[in-house]
């Protein structure tokens, strides 16, 4: 649905069964970009929070 408000109802229905069924264990959230393409070159994954885009190319 695109209807925000039905959108909040569904999410909180999932999380609810979510944590009333204990049905994931969440042990890590991974927010870090992935360069999983070979299309991608020179990115390196920083070692920190920030992380540079600007030097990723593509050929």
């Amino acid at each position: 649905t695109f209807d925000v408000k039905k959108q909040d109802e569904l999410l909180a229905q999932v999380h609810q069964t979510v944590v009333d069924d204990a049905t994931l264990v969440w042990v890590v959230h991974d927010t870090n970009p992935h360069a999983l393409s070979p299309k991608v070159k020179d990115f390196v994954q920083a070692q920190h929070w920030f992380q540079d885009l600007t030097t990723i190319g593509m050929q």
